[in-house]
């Protein structure tokens, strides 16, 4: 599960996670982890999103480390309620810069589509819980074992 988060994010990363057209076709808006691109009428702006990048960048390099902890569960599960809380941070500026285009592009017009990349999210953010919810259940059968000896 932990490797499945790595490869999640790492695809977050060069996916699109938002977007958005206007109504007559004439602006268009879209968020990367590295850019919300704003296209009005041929004219192209771009504002950076690095935060976006370094989050998921983070995610994936806690879960990397947490998969090289496997003989210390205890760590592991705190590494796991750091990944959820990076993960849970990272969704909020996502959606902070979702609002952000939306006011560029048409702000009266609700019209907003979240991508591929935004999607991954939530599916690492799950595969996090289940990697948990195992890493405990393995735990509790060590300390169980322990008690029979």
């Amino acid at each position: 599960m932990l490797g499945i988060i790595i490869l999640l994010m790492l695809a977050s990363l060069f996916l699109p996670n938002w977007a958005k057209t206007s109504q007559d076709n004439i602006s268009t808006a879209v968020q990367t982890a590295f850019s919300l691109s704003v296209n009005k009428a041929g004219t192209e702006t771009s504002h950076a999103r690095y935060h976006l990048a370094v989050g998921m960048l983070l995610v994936a390099g806690l879960a990397g480390f947490s998969i090289s902890q496997f003989k210390n569960r205890l760590l592991q599960m705190k590494i796991g309620f750091g990944i959820t809380l990076s993960i849970a941070i990272t969704l909020v500026f996502l959606m902070m810069g979702a609002n952000e285009g939306e006011a560029l592009v048409d702000p009266k017009i609700a019209g907003t589509n979240y991508k591929t990349g935004f999607y991954l999210m939530f599916i690492a953010l799950f595969s996090n819980i289940i990697s948990n919810r195992l890493i405990r259940k393995d735990e509790h059968l060590v300390r169980s074992m322990d008690r029979i000896r």
